[in-house]
């Protein structure tokens, strides 16, 4: 499995693989699932402000809170810049707008000490419910999802 050096999350790439299994399975189970999209909110605005490497810490205090937030069984990327997924399989869409919200929670319960600064953080939290027949690549597309989970 491919790593993000950064965050130690799995890449877009091994996410969109396991997407493709999940979506080809679907068939199968016939128990839909969903990926939860995640912006890191004011991202370009640390890195501006305080310079890369407090971007990067800003990068793994989120991805330390999301995993926190998700079940072991979910997998949680970071896919590019700011932005991360968690794949989330078997689940109705109930259950994933709750594991949504405690996403949010936990990444703006975070606050990036970097110099003589406490930054707060916060994501975006959007989900895509994914059905039989869809495409990994379209899918992983989308911004926001279907549903916007307030933060």
């Amino acid at each position: 499995m491919e790593r993000d050096p950064v965050t130690g999350l799995c890449t877009r790439r091994t996410l969109q693989r396991r997407l493709e299994r999940r979506l080809d399975a679907l068939g199968a189970e016939g128990v839909p699932g969903a990926l939860i999209l995640c912006d890191l909110e004011m991202f370009g605005a640390i890195v501006e402000r305080y310079g890369t490497e407090a971007g990067e810490a800003a990068l793994r205090l989120a991805a330390e809170a999301i995993r926190s937030a998700v079940r072991a069984i979910d997998t949680v990327a970071r896919i590019e810049g700011g932005r991360f997924a968690v794949l989330l399989g078997r689940i109705p869409a109930d259950q994933a707008l709750a594991i949504a919200a405690r996403i949010s929670t936990a990444v703006r319960s975070r606050r990036l000490k970097w110099q003589d600064a406490s930054v707060p953080i916060a994501v975006s939290v959007g989900i895509a419910s994914y059905a039989n027949g869809e495409e990994a690549a379209a899918l992983l597309a989308r911004h926001g999802g279907d549903a916007a989970v307030p933060g």
